[in-house]
């Protein structure tokens, strides 16, 4: 938390809404290599950052180490991280099969956490657009909060993104749209710009 702590408070008066702080690998990687506590910089920065949410990114049944977890260990972790400061998750299943998020947003409702629900994209005679934005209606009807694009691979293009995104857009129904892209092809930047 030391790298993170000078910075804090003035990340908290910018306004974001949300602030992604951990996900299933982060916590992995802090306890099995690191050994450390992975709530302790929840906690830390969750008491300098009153007036933002932080996220947690949560891959629904296979919460860690991409194994599949009982609906009570999904239950006991997301008490644990409102515990400790979480107030806003983002869900999501690599294969966009929304059954294995239904139960985990279920839960985050019940707990008053803010809901992103992600629809990975993704190119392929399976993805189409048409598939991607009925990905959209689904997480509408489980009762998300905001709707993510997830481009993990960096692969949505500037020219796909003008026309997929006010698409997924009109199924979001008026909930916050997000855009989450990474620069591994390098797109991310021009996707970014066209979104």
């Amino acid at each position: 938390p030391s790298e993170m702590t000078p910075i804090a408070r003035t990340m908290d008066q910018a306004g974001f809404s949300v602030v992604d702080l951990a996900g299933g690998a982060g916590m992995d990687s802090s306890i099995m290599y690191l050994a450390e506590d992975p709530f302790e910089r929840i906690r830390t920065l969750a008491a300098l950052m009153p007036n933002t949410r932080l996220n947690f990114n949560t891959r629904g049944q296979s919460i860690f180490r991409w194994m599949q977890y009982a609906d009570d260990v999904i239950e006991f972790t997301l008490k644990v991280m409102r515990n400790n400061g979480i107030r806003s998750i983002m869900a999501f299943d690599a294969l966009n099969d929304l059954r294995n998020i239904e139960y985990t947003v279920k839960v985050a409702k019940s707990l008053d956490l803010h809901v992103i629900g992600a629809v990975v994209y993704a190119s392929s005679p399976v993805h189409t657009r048409a598939n991607l934005v009925q990905k959209v209606h689904e997480l509408v009807a489980m009762g998300v909060d905001a709707v993510e694009i997830k481009d993990s691979c960096g692969i949505l293009q500037p020219h796909e993104a003008k026309v997929l995104i006010p698409a997924m857009r009109e199924a979001a129904q008026g909930l916050e749209l997000q855009l989450h892209s990474h620069c591994t092809t390098g797109h991310g930047v021009g996707t970014y710009l066209a979104a």
